[in-house]
């Protein structure tokens, strides 16, 4: 599992960025929240992952945050309907939405 990139921040956009590290360019899926706390290209950028693994794709999603990560990984323990699921529900929800969602089980489909 990639737990953390720290890296030079090569590419950046709305929904996700490319950070360099060691020569290699990782791209990582995010929030608008992680891409506001996001610096400058060229910066030194330090993100927490998930990886989700799938039969036909690799994926990895980055948050600048502790409590972001945490939402993803909870699902893919069984506590909702997986990572993917926890991370589509991360990535568009405000802390104040996702937490009133966890408290009464309400998920988009």
């Amino acid at each position: 599992m990639i737990a953390r990139l720290t890296g030079r921040l090569v590419e950046k956009a709305p929904t996700g960025s490319v950070v360099d590290v060691g020569g290699v360019g990782y791209h990582a899926l995010h929030s608008l929240t992680t891409f506001e706390d996001l610096p400058e290209v060229g910066g030194t950028v330090t993100l927490l992952t998930h990886l989700h693994v799938r039969e036909d794709a690799l994926q990895l999603y980055g948050f600048s945050r502790a409590r972001g990560a945490r939402r993803v990984r909870a699902p893919a323990l069984g506590l909702g309907r997986g990572a993917e699921g926890g991370a589509r529900r991360a990535v568009g929800l405000s802390p104040l939405r996702s937490r009133a969602r966890w408290r009464t089980r309400t998920w988009p489909r």
